[in-house]
């Protein structure tokens, strides 16, 4: 065998270059060899690329919420905050199971007033959040849209993570693992339980670094709930109480994840499986006469 080896010449026939006969890669003209032109419209370099539904429906998602964030910081109007009822606390008083039970039930039965949401103090929205989350967001526990709409309006509520201390960027980033806990356990219920007792034992070992877990009372109108009041109808909600769930866990997982910058969580958020289908989007919100509002 010999010591080198070499690849053998391309076969290309030099008629090409005289008649261009058969050569598509260009021709002659006025004794000058010019390539064709390709074939089809040519995309301008500065064009962007098609993005993709769920990226485009994110995007969209995070600009809603900047932009109920900016509403949710705006004082008041004292008109309607007068016509706040009982049914429209702005103080939560924790510490004890009743009060929890009571705050849960007005979670899920009431919609939020825009005013009753911009009087809250950031303390009782972090309190109203730990309810949801040690209440609410739990494995096989279905949202209504009302609990979509608190969730979204209390997370609007919240001060740009800069300002927060250790303890008040620990909770959001707690509520946003429970999101992504229980989002596991629509698919993985095993795997979902066996994360929930690793960040359990978790809790269990950590001691707060500042603040207090003491009871927080928010100066405004007093909590007065039944604790047997009936659940809203569910023909009252638009998307099925699965399809919110996942659509509300999605959002939280996002929000937490872009604007308070807990950007790992993103991982965890699912993939849209069929492009063809309608994907499970969160509640959208109107504001009417004063009233957050599904729809």
């Amino acid at each position: 065998m010999p010591s080198v080896f070499r690849a053998p010449f391309p076969s290309e026939a030099d008629e090409l270059y005289d008649s261009g006969v058969g050569d598509g890669r260009g021709y002659w003209e006025d004794d000058a060899y010019i390539g064709r032109a390709p074939i089809g419209p040519i995309m301008p370099e500065t064009a962007k690329k098609v993005m993709e539904p769920q990226e485009a429906h994110s995007k969209v998602l995070k600009q809603r919420f900047l932009e109920m964030r900016e509403r949710m910081h705006s004082s008041p109007d004292e008109a309607a905050l007068a016509t706040l009822d009982e049914k429209h606390p702005t103080t939560f008083v924790a510490g004890n199971k009743k009060a929890y039970a009571c705050g849960a039930q007005l979670l899920r039965t009431t919609m939020p007033h825009l005013a009753q949401i911009q009087s809250l103090d950031l303390d009782t929205v972090g309190e109203l959040l730990k309810v949801i989350k040690d209440s609410c967001l739990t494995r096989g526990e279905h949202l209504v849209g009302t609990m979509s709409v608190w969730v979204w309006s209390l997370l609007a509520r919240l001060d740009d993570v800069g300002t927060m201390n250790n303890d008040e960027v620990y909770a959001i980033r707690e509520f946003g693992k429970r999101a992504v806990l229980v989002q596991l356990s629509l698919h993985d219920p095993a795997g979902a339980a066996q994360l929930e007792q690793v960040q359990r034992d978790a809790e269990a070992e950590r001691v707060p670094t500042n603040g207090s877990t003491t009871d927080t009372v928010a100066n405004g109108h007093g909590l007065n709930l039944s604790a047997n009041q009936a659940l809203p109808d569910e023909k009252d909600t638009i998307l099925s109480a699965a399809g919110n769930t996942h659509a509300t866990l999605d959002m939280i997982i996002l929000i937490i994840g872009e604007v308070f910058g807990q950007r790992d969580l993103l991982e965890f958020r699912r993939q849209w499986d069929v492009a063809g289908d309608e994907p499970d989007r969160p509640t959208d919100l109107a504001v009417n006469d004063g009233a957050l509002t599904s729809h």
